[in-house]
């Protein structure tokens, strides 16, 4: 498990994601290969990638690559 999926994992029930982290985990998001998201944490980062793009915190160069990433986990929960 990467340390985004980890980190995202870990705040689930509510833990605190600091905004250096949320950052760094978009960043990490932005590279992930869909495929190397578990199974069981594709609807927390599905969650967590919802909120980001809703309270408008992601970073305009990684949209692309997380609406990408989210389009391809979308797939795999059909």
């Amino acid at each position: 498990m990467t340390r985004s999926i980890q980190i995202l994992y870990d705040a689930r029930d509510g833990g605190p994601i600091t905004n250096e982290e949320c950052a760094k985990v978009n960043e990490e998001l932005a590279t992930l290969d869909p495929a190397d998201v578990p199974d069981e944490q594709i609807d927390n980062v599905l969650s967590y990638l919802d909120r980001q793009f809703l309270y408008q915190q992601v970073e305009a160069k990684l949209t692309p690559q997380l609406e990408r990433i989210i389009e391809a986990l979308q797939l795999r929960i059909c």
